[in-house]
């Protein structure tokens, strides 16, 4: 799901421009779950398959890949692809931050994402995000906490924080645990 933010919805086609956007993935179908040896197979075709300038180190990608979805487990539990949605991506052009676009966009799919849990109790847990901390007052302030981190270095240079961020839906956190 997917939901965009236009400079100006009244202009003409050639006039608007996308100033920032947002894409959630819905959790998976169980039986649509793959094995690790799959997931590998298929993160090494869509690095082969990347149409990217000469410079991108495909073998660190597919590393990357493999390394956050084990972080992914840790921070998350096993089968976390079926119990959250992902915020896979947020994006504001500079001359449109600090306008609270980020954070209407946020909300916007957390509401989706509670409406989910009201419809199917016990089925999602919540949503998910790894993103730079450059963003983490947005997700705090939405309601998400860090509940971890990976350092990458690349090419040498200073290495780039990732931080994982979950946000939890109250109505499950009273669900888990034992029965009484």
């Amino acid at each position: 799901m997917a939901k965009m933010v236009l400079n100006n919805p009244n202009k003409s086609d050639e006039d608007m421009m996308i100033v920032s956007y947002i894409v959630w993935k819905t959790p998976l179908p169980a039986q649509s779950v793959k094995s690790e040896s799959e997931l590998a197979a298929a993160f090494a075709q869509e690095i082969a398959e990347l149409q990217v300038s000469g410079g991108v180190d495909r073998d660190l990608v597919v590393r990357l890949k493999t390394q956050y979805r084990a972080l992914n487990k840790k921070y998350l539990g096993e089968d976390y692809e079926t119990r959250y949605w992902e915020l896979d991506a947020l994006a504001t052009l500079p001359t449109y931050q600090r306008m609270r676009l980020g954070s209407r966009l946020v909300k916007w799919g957390l509401d989706m994402v509670e409406a989910s849990i009201k419809a199917k109790p016990g089925e999602v847990d919540g949503a998910y995000l790894v993103a730079s901390p450059a963003g983490s007052s947005t997700y705090r302030k939405a309601g998400f906490s860090e509940v971890g981190e990976q350092f990458v270095e690349v090419n040498g240079q200073e290495p780039y924080r990732h931080c994982w961020f979950v946000k939890r839906f109250e109505s499950n956190q009273q669900n888990s645990g034992t029965d009484t």
